[in-house]
């Protein structure tokens, strides 16, 4: 099993992942919810548990691949920029720009979002690079802050605003 299944049964205990393809250019992979879980209503226990730790990074979500299908049809846009994929959750968009050759920050509040995006570059084939290292281009390095993340050419960010209250956090940009 892997440690994406794991972490997503310390969740929702019947759950299973399975690697799905996203994307064809750049050929985009990712270890997501198994789509035939759950042909049944969640209970109530599953239901407080995924509300308490939401597994956003286990769905890849509709505008983050169509993100990511922008990205391979316009890869000189992207190629040698450094680009900060803000709220990365699976790491689909990030992924798709480090296969056309960006230098990619992935940067997420849950720390179940980074690991994630790291176990899904690794199956990729994307070289992970530890925060404190700059990513060369063509690998992505994982961060919980854009504090510690250098200037970027490029950000992207797919599905991130989902409360109005959270409106207020772009004025940061």
């Amino acid at each position: 099993m892997s440690d994406l299944s794991v972490l997503l049964r310390s969740i929702l205990p019947e759950a299973l992942t399975e690697v799905v393809p996203i994307v064809a250019e750049p050929e985009v992979k990712l270890e997501l919810l198994e789509d035939r879980c759950f042909r049944r209503p969640l209970t109530e226990l599953e239901v407080n548990a995924a509300w308490e730790s939401p597994p956003y990074w286990a769905f890849c979500w509709a505008s983050g691949r169509a993100l990511a299908q922008f990205i391979g049809q316009n890869p000189a846009l992207f190629q040698g920029k450094t680009v900060i994929d803000l709220g990365a959750g699976s790491g689909v968009v990030g992924i798709a720009a480090a296969k056309v050759g960006a230098a990619v920050i992935c940067c997420d509040l849950d720390p179940d979002a980074l690991m994630a995006v790291r176990s899904n570059a690794l199956l990729n084939g994307i070289p992970y690079e530890p925060t404190d290292n700059f990513p060369l281009p063509g690998s992505i390095a994982v961060s919980a802050s854009l504090d510690a993340t250098p200037c970027a050419d490029i950000l992207v960010a797919a599905d991130v605003l989902y409360d109005p209250e959270n409106l207020p956090l772009l004025d940061a940009f």
